[in-house]
């Protein structure tokens, strides 16, 4: 009940901010901001077909008082609402403009064509415009098949015709006994065959591992589960609002929503995925070097594992991008998302097989989503390095890590300070659009993305590694009362406060920009964030946590857990293709995001176990044949 009247006090407020005195039945008379023409009629006109797309920049008529005018003019200069004088429109020449002959012409002819078409329909409301972004289709193919798609076709079918052997030949070996099944699938080419088999995969995928240590982590399981629900979830609503909207108030009402605080905390959740990479690396090599000494080809050792373990599957989508991904669909917005991803992955895929696409030409990344790839890559190699240095200095854990922190404290502020950014990056319409949120925004480039920006997490990930490898076999909480207040203050308190607070305050248009608070918003924010969690993390390794600890070792989740990796690649293709297959301006409610949230984590997860089976864990197998773990050696 408190949860609705927040809610509507919330929707209030940002109805009068947003739109002044300007009431709805005014702002229903403005020309409609997004519109799309039946696209698939269109393209029936054979030789006739002629769709296209531009952005129409209006301005008064006249120099006179004009009332449609200003409404739109009070309605665009606030910066939480769409910019009404520029109209983002799809059109069917043939049927919009028919008066238009654009057969023999070339291209800016048939703009000053369209331009003329959209001034005569647009000065009955006092207003003309000039046309930018002009982009046409038509029924013949932008990018035909060429030799590259032919090569990956070639070489995800030879995939699966493994796939289906493997399976065949580990599954007929089953039936022999246990001596000669492992002869049959132990040694050479047999071992190599077997390791494309679905069913021993799958029985991989779901065999856990049952050791003291592990049944104390598995909480660290569940919240690699459950944040990757909620990055999907911030990239679904992201992805409702990146396109044209049916109902452009929503997305200018959002300010201070729940909705608002999900795409304005992505950093939050991410530093989670930084601090538990951190953390095993932390408690796995002091453990496993517990009684030998880490080398530095061990480290080396380690970096070629991860690589040969995530390269092929990310390989496997930048192929897919670059080739298959644009023939399976077409529609008013395609070429604005896919295509463009088809370029980008053609031009820069060489930065995602180094893990250097978050900083190297970042503007037009392939697969947006890796940056987290490449910046958890680096960070990999540097908490190794760093390991190294606290396993022979091990007196000195404290200090080195301490001052790690406070130089990664520090230079987050001076770095904010100096270039005078926004406490966190407000989701404005006008940046939602065409992800000019993301791609266009030097903010998210230098905090979000970028090396320095997400330093923090994995500091504190070492830290809580470290102290969980020092106390592994003892129990230093007890399941009291006080103990249980404690993790609940440090989960909903502290960690869900700086999720909330700093967005709701920011956004709103009352609070004014002061660059000292910001900077220590964006230093410390994430900082309290962090250590919250992760406090509350270690308190479960020892019982604590009550029903939240219950949820995050719910037993399918440590499952689900182990394909994160490959639902994370995945779930982006799959958005992309919803959004930029659509035909019309999508509506937004709160209930069509959750519906869509549903379809695209159930999809991602579906496509995220066949990445899993036919690529991620055939790999790993073929990488300790490769690179033999110490048992293996001494055997």
């Amino acid at each position: 009940m408190l949860l609705n009247y927040f809610s509507l006090i919330s929707v209030l407020i940002a109805i009068k901010l947003c739109y002044g005195d300007i009431s709805d039945k005014q702002y229903a008379t403005m020309p409609p901001l997004f519109h799309q023409d039946n696209y698939d009629q269109c393209m029936l006109l054979d030789d006739d077909a002629l769709y296209c797309s531009f952005t129409y920049k209006v301005r008064s008529k006249t120099n006179g008082e004009n009332g449609m005018w200003k409404i739109i003019q009070e309605v665009s200069s606030d910066k939480y609402n769409y910019r009404h004088d520029h109209l983002r429109h799809w059109i069917c020449v043939p049927s919009t403009c028919p008066e238009i002959n654009f057969h023999g012409k070339n291209h800016s002819e048939v703009q000053k064509d369209v331009e003329h078409c959209y001034n005569t329909k647009y000065s009955r409301y006092g207003l003309r415009g000039s046309i930018e972004n002009f982009n046409c289709d038509n029924r013949s193919s932008k990018y035909p098949m060429d030799w590259l798609d032919i090569v990956v076709a070639m070489i995800f079918t030879l995939n699966v015709v493994v796939v289906v052997f493997g399976t065949f030949y580990e599954g007929t070996a089953r039936f022999k006994s246990e001596e000669e099944y492992q002869k049959s699938t132990s040694k050479g080419w047999r071992r190599i065959v077997s390791a494309f088999s679905i069913p021993r995969n799958w029985h991989r995928l779901i065999t856990v591992n049952i050791t003291p240590d592990n049944e104390k982590l598995r909480s660290m399981q569940g919240i690699r589960f459950y944040t990757s629900l909620i990055v999907i979830l911030a990239h679904t609503v992201l992805s409702a609002m990146m396109g044209p909207v049916a109902n452009t108030k929503y997305v200018e009402m959002i300010p201070g929503t729940a909705v608002s605080v999900l795409l304005s905390n992505g950093c939050l959740i991410m530093s989670l995925f930084f601090f538990t990479s951190a953390f095993f690396v932390m408690y796995g090599l002091f453990s496993q070097f517990e009684k030998r000494e880490l080398k530095l080809k061990d480290l080396v050792g380690a970096v070629i594992s991860r690589y040969i373990r995530l390269t092929p599957c990310l390989l496997v989508m930048i192929a897919f991008s670059s080739t298959w991904f644009r023939h399976l669909g077409d529609g008013p917005i395609w070429s604005d998302f896919i295509d463009t991803q088809f370029i980008r992955c053609r031009k820069n895929w060489w930065t995602n097989l180094l893990y250097v696409n978050n900083f190297v030409d970042s503007t037009n990344m392939c697969l947006t989503h890796t940056w987290y790839m490449a910046s958890d890559t680096q960070y990999f190699i540097i908490m190794l390095l760093i390991v190294w240095i606290l396993k022979k200095n091990e007196r000195l854990v404290w200090p080195i890590l301490g001052s790690l922190f406070s130089i990664a404290v520090v230079a987050t502020f001076l770095d904010n300070y100096v270039e005078d950014y926004e406490g966190l990056i407000v989701p404005l319409p006008e940046k939602l659009y065409l992800l000019k949120m993301v791609l266009h925004n030097n903010q998210w480039h230098h905090q979000s993305k970028s090396f320095q920006g997400n330093f923090i997490g994995s500091i504190v990930g070492l830290a809580f590694g470290y102290l969980f490898y020092k106390n592994r076999n003892k129990s230093p909480f007890n399941k009291n009362v006080m103990n249980q207040i404690i993790f609940h203050i440090l989960v909903y308190g502290l960690g869900l406060g700086m999720a909330i607070l700093p967005p709701v305050i920011i956004m709103n248009k009352e609070t004014e920009h002061d660059i000292f608070w910001a900077s220590l918003n964006v230093a410390l924010g994430r900082t309290i964030f962090i250590i919250a969690i992760g406090s509350a993390l270690f308190l479960t390794f020892f019982g604590v946590g009550w029903i939240t600890k219950a949820i995050l070792e719910w037993h399918p989740s440590y499952i689900l857990a182990r394909l994160s990796f490959s639902a994370y690649l995945v779930h982006t293709t799959i958005i992309y293709y919803r959004v930029a297959s659509s035909r019309f301006p999508t509506y937004v409610s709160d209930f069509h995001l959750v519906y869509y949230w549903c379809g695209d984590v159930i999809t991602s997860y579906i496509l995220g176990l066949l990445m899993t089976l036919f690529v991620e864990l055939p790999t790993s197998e073929l990488q300790k044949m490769m690179i033999p773990t110490r048992s293996e050696k001494k055997e």
